[in-house]
């Protein structure tokens, strides 16, 4: 992955904000763990809600319609789970995880590279986009997901996707590597920008607003004062001026507590030192060195 490279898969976001930040290959390890797992989420919502007979949701009147009724899979992405179940099929284990791997990778890539025109959830991608739009668990189940947390969503789904289709172009051009860049272009002009009817270009149309949208958005808990200034409350809890001090003291014992009594065993015969007396050098190149070391603490 080169900064060239990095810059055309990510060539949808300098033209949006006019910054040439790159695409970001490093995530930490909890991000992937999130990121990946909205991407087999996708996965699975395809073979239960499209590519299983009658559908994953059930009908609560005859004329209601569900989102099985309003995908329409390509043939690309039909044939590719195919593939995929008839992979799952093998009896040889190796050539079973070869062949899934390769069937998932060709259903992603027909997921991405979809046309949609003027009817957006038409794609399995956007549809499952909806879903995730809905708070599934907790307070306020089945309410709208806040713009924030709804826009963590769709950032899993596009940075597991500029991954697709950049496995994708190395693939296809593993003869000639030269030819890599030409083809990621050629590639997320068509299909990966906010100017495509597509999947993705509709997510980072989505995207724009939502960002949007969140900076005009309210907090929901939010501190507030009293007309006098005397007085803040911030969830049901109320503390006056006055109590500033006395809670600033009761933080200090507690602190001394657990340092004394509980992490130093209410040692007695340790020598009383003044922290701010301390000095450290953090640019110190000596190995081994620390602030125990110090001239200034000797």
């Amino acid at each position: 992955m080169t900064q060239q490279r990095a810059n055309i898969l990510n060539e949808f976001y300098a033209g949006a904000s006019g910054k040439a930040d790159g695409f970001r290959y490093y995530k930490n390890a909890s991000t992937l763990v999130t990121y990946f797992t909205t991407m087999k989420q996708l996965l699975v919502y395809y073979y239960r809600v499209v590519h299983c007979e009658g559908g994953h949701f059930t009908r609560a009147k005859p004329d209601q319609v569900l989102p099985g009724d309003v995908i329409q899979p390509t043939a690309q992405q039909i044939q590719a789970m195919d593939e995929i179940m008839k992979a799952l099929a093998l009896e040889d284990e190796e050539e079973a995880e070869l062949a899934v791997k390769h069937a998932i990778r060709r259903l992603y890539l027909a997921l991405i590279c979809h046309t949609v025109g003027s009817v957006p959830f038409k794609s399995p991608v956007l549809s499952f986009c909806a879903m995730l739009s809905r708070k599934v668990r907790g307070k306020g189940r089945g309410l709208w997901e806040e713009p924030g947390n709804f826009n963590s969503h769709l950032s899993a789904l596009t940075w597991t996707a500029q991954l697709v289709l950049f496995d994708y172009a190395c693939f296809q051009e593993q003869d000639d590597e030269d030819q890599i860049p030409v083809f990621l272009a050629k590639i997320c002009k068509k299909f990966f920008q906010q100017l495509a009817e597509t999947p993705f270009g509709h997510i980072l149309q989505w995207r724009l607003y939502l960002f949007k949208v969140g900076k005009a958005a309210i907090a929901k808990h939010q501190a507030r004062w009293s007309l006098d200034g005397q007085t803040v409350e911030y969830r049901g809890v109320e503390l006056q001026m006055s109590q500033i001090s006395d809670l600033v003291a009761s933080e200090y014992q507690r602190a001394h507590a657990l340092l004394y009594d509980e992490l130093l065993f209410q040692a007695k015969d340790l020598t009383p030192m003044e922290s701010w007396r301390l000095k450290d050098d953090l640019d110190l190149e000596d190995f081994g060195g620390s602030w125990l070391s110090h001239p200034s603490n000797a």
